[in-house]
């Protein structure tokens, strides 16, 4: 028997029982991922996404820890996500 599953977006009410429509939602998170040797953000979208050509939106979400931890080993900069270091905690959202 086929069972379709299907994920549920919680979104609270404020307190007289309204949908909180002011609230801004989050896109929700797929994983997280600590960057390993020889991880490539292509790489990571090729197997989160199953498509490597959505790179820029694992950068793009994570930009500001990429970019520190490019600076703090020297770098001017990550080139866009061309340097990404071991160690590194990436969050991997879902794709709209």
């Amino acid at each position: 028997q086929y069972i379709a599953y299907t994920t549920k977006i919680y979104r609270p009410n404020d307190s007289n029982g309204s949908n909180n429509s002011a609230r801004a939602e989050k896109t929700p998170v797929k994983a997280t991922h600590t960057v390993r040797d020889g991880d490539t953000l292509w790489a990571l979208a090729k197997y989160y996404y199953g498509n490597g050509s959505l790179h820029p939106y694992i950068y793009n979400a994570n930009k500001s820890v990429i970019e520190a931890e490019a600076k703090k080993r020297g770098f001017k900069s990550s080139n866009s996500g061309h340097w990404i270091f071991p160690g590194t905690k990436l969050t991997i959202l879902e794709k709209e």
